[in-house]
């Protein structure tokens, strides 16, 4: 019940960061783990809520890593939380 919106741009940041030609795709594998896998692992974690979740993925400002925001379709929902 996890919906991730990705924009192209988080995409191409992705594939910059992560290329390698040295090492082929591990680079980019390592990097889609622990700024994607893991951090909304975490995110999910601390949820308190059993309930599908939707997310934005964005470049932080810095462009040294991924920013998650969760959004909500619900303006009551987001209120409780």
């Amino acid at each position: 019940g996890i919906t991730l919106h990705v924009p192209d741009s988080v995409k191409d940041w992705l594939a910059a960061k992560g290329y390698d030609p040295t090492f082929g795709a591990r680079p980019l594998k390592r990097l889609i783990q622990t700024q994607v896998v893991n951090r909304l692992a975490t995110m999910m974690l601390m949820r308190e809520a059993d309930t599908k979740a939707q997310y934005d993925v964005r470049i932080s400002r810095d462009a040294e890593r991924l920013d998650f925001a969760e959004v909500f379709d619900d303006v009551t929902a987001w209120a409780e939380e």
